[in-house]
């Protein structure tokens, strides 16, 4: 089998995400021969369109990226700027009620302030989505980003999705702002680095549906792994991540949540622009 026949195979047993898996070479062949429409891997793909998205539009973001007809892309922005108040995100395919992250600590988030806007979380102070938006990474692939500013020590978790047994099916916290990632009740490991906290940084994880899940940190815009330095991420070659077969349970799922530990509170203290839940491969 020739190369050129290799990535049409790969193509067509595991569409983009299989090219993806073998680097942006095999985009850029696969563009060359035919096998894909040159706009793929550009910016209507999914990593293309994470890269050279703006921050400045939920819209812009949260579509059909792999032309099946659903949205694979849910993105909230923290942009109300009532005390308590909730938020309401695009896309996923989610309507209503499911398009909402609700203020459920037991004090109220700020209001949103500066530009762009952010929301202070801190004691008593989280978010929660239902079980339809968290299902939105429900997928052999899937992505999830925030980007924040001021985050402290606190050992919250910045999503926490639960099954039907209220075992973790997805956990990302942070101890001393190093990323820790916990996929279908299994510990992955954590970043030897922590972020600091006195700018913005992007956390994201990443299941690419081939080999690995990543997890990790940086203080510019999170587009290729591969650019991350290694003492910022931590990957998990062995566990695919799959979470296709899981069973969200139906309570509230958490974000930039409280942890307890020996009897103590941790709380996620940070200030969160947006969040993002996808079940493309948004990071190259």
């Amino acid at each position: 089998m020739n190369r050129r026949e290799f990535l049409k195979k790969a193509y067509q047993v595991g569409g983009l995400a299989a090219l993806y898996s073998l680097g942006s070479g095999a985009i850029e062949e696969a563009q060359a021969w035919g096998v894909l429409p040159a706009v793929v891997g550009g910016a209507s793909s999914a990593p293309g369109l994470w890269a050279n998205w703006d921050e400045a539009s939920e819209d812009t973001l949260s579509v059909d990226q792999n032309d099946d007809g659903i949205e694979d892309t849910f993105v909230c922005f923290m942009e109300n700027p009532v005390a308590g108040g909730d938020e309401a995100g695009r896309g996923g395919g989610l309507a209503g009620a499911d398009l909402v992250m609700t203020d459920s600590g037991g004090a109220n988030i700020p209001g949103a302030l500066g530009t762009p806007p952010y929301r202070t979380f801190a004691q008593n102070k989280w978010g929660v989505v239902t079980q339809a938006c968290a299902e939105v990474v429900k997928s052999a692939t899937w992505c999830v980003i925030w980007k924040m500013d001021n985050w402290t020590d606190a050992e919250g978790s910045l999503f926490l999705f639960f099954n039907t047994v209220n075992a973790t099916i997805i956990r990302i916290h942070g101890i001393a702002r190093k990323c820790y990632i916990t996929v279908k009740g299994n510990n992955l490991g954590n970043t030897a680095d922590g972020a600091p906290n006195d700018q913005p940084v992007w956390v994201a994880a990443q299941a690419n549906g081939v080999d690995r899940v990543t997890c990790g940190w940086d203080t510019s815009k999170i587009t290729r792994w591969a650019d991350v330095p290694a003492n910022q991420k931590v990957v998990a070659a062995a566990e695919m991540g799959d979470v296709s077969a899981q069973n969200f349970r139906a309570a509230d799922q958490l974000i930039m949540s409280q942890a307890t530990n020996s009897n103590n509170v941790y709380q996620v203290d940070a200030d969160l622009f947006y969040f993002i839940l996808s079940k493309a491969v948004l990071i190259e």
